[in-house]
């Protein structure tokens, strides 16, 4: 009785893993682009928000009686170890996000605030994440979009 492998079963063999591996392998290689595009979807979603917030202290119900405060809600940004914003109203904080671990602002950017019609200045928000990039935009109609 033989009790060992075969050339040809150790080259199937072989040949099995290294499918599966190119399989696996891009896989794992692309999670950067995942954490920049979670966190410019949660960037979008959260300046929506703010638009919907101010729009609504504008012209919204009065039945929030929350919404009848003077001042308007804004995004500030903090580029420190851990990038990301605070969404506030004076002092409150109304939220607060911290990018994924390896996630960046590119550039210096301080607040954001959106008027009674939800309309601000238009702007480029760049998130970078190691070679990759992406942008999240306003547009002169008020419009977010991500690019």
């Amino acid at each position: 009785m033989n009790r060992g492998f075969s050339l040809l079963e150790l080259v199937i063999a072989i040949a099995v893993l290294g499918i599966i591996v190119t399989i696996a392998l891009p896989r794992i290689g692309n999670n950067d682009k995942l954490l920049l595009t979670y966190a410019a979807q949660q960037l979008t979603a959260d300046l929506r928000l703010l638009q919907e917030e101010n729009y609504n202290m504008a012209f919204g119900s009065n039945d929030f009686t929350e919404l009848k405060s003077p001042l308007r809600p804004q995004m500030v940004f903090f580029n420190n170890k851990n990038c990301g914003y605070y969404v506030v109203r004076g002092t409150k904080v109304i939220r607060s996000f911290s990018f994924p671990s390896g996630v960046q602002l590119q550039g210096f950017y301080s607040s954001i605030v959106f008027d009674k019609n939800s309309y601000t200045k238009p702007q480029h928000i760049n998130l970078v994440n190691k070679n990759q990039e992406i942008s999240v935009i306003i547009d002169s109609a008020g419009r977010v979009r991500i690019q």
